[in-house]
Formats: C-alpha cells, structure tokens, sequence
C-alpha cells in the first residue's frame, strides 16, 4: 500500500523515514507472530536505495538476521517473505 512520507536525498539517494517505520512495523510483525513459524532469517527487504537500505538496516539492528539489501545485492536469492520497500 502507498506509504505518505517525504523522501530526504543522501547524496544520489532517497530516504523515507515514513517508509521505513511502516516497513520496520511489518517485519516486526512477521518476526513476532508465533503461528508462521518465520524467524528473521526467513525475512528480506529489498530496495532500490541505497540509504533507504542504510536507514532501514539502522530501525531493524536488533533484528541482525533479517536481511535487508538493495535491489542489486539480493539479485538471484530468495527468502520465505520479501517487503519490498
């Protein structure tokens, strides 16, 4: 669903710091909803920015094993659950 937000460049980047809670409150919930069996591991998120990447990488530190990498990076890998951000 389309998250409102203004996005902050960083040098040839965008960030968007309404984005990135939305995304960190759905990764949070796959993480914590006991009856999907789904730890962090099985979680990717994916981006076209690099700092949305960064900033998104920094909201989710406590949850080092979900992955979380620029649309390149995770080109050819897969994981149970992607939130496209």
């Amino acid at each position: 669903r389309p998250i409102s937000g203004r996005e902050r460049r960083e040098a040839t980047s965008l960030a968007n710091a309404a984005e990135v809670l939305e995304v960190t409150k759905i990764v949070r919930g796959f993480v914590g909803d006991a009856r999907n069996g789904l730890g962090a591991a099985g979680i990717g998120v994916v981006t076209p920015y690099a700092a949305q990447a960064r900033a998104l990488t920094l909201a989710l530190e406590d949850l080092r094993d979900v992955e979380v990498a620029s649309v390149d990076a995770f080109q050819g890998r897969e994981k149970p659950v992607i939130v496209v951000s």
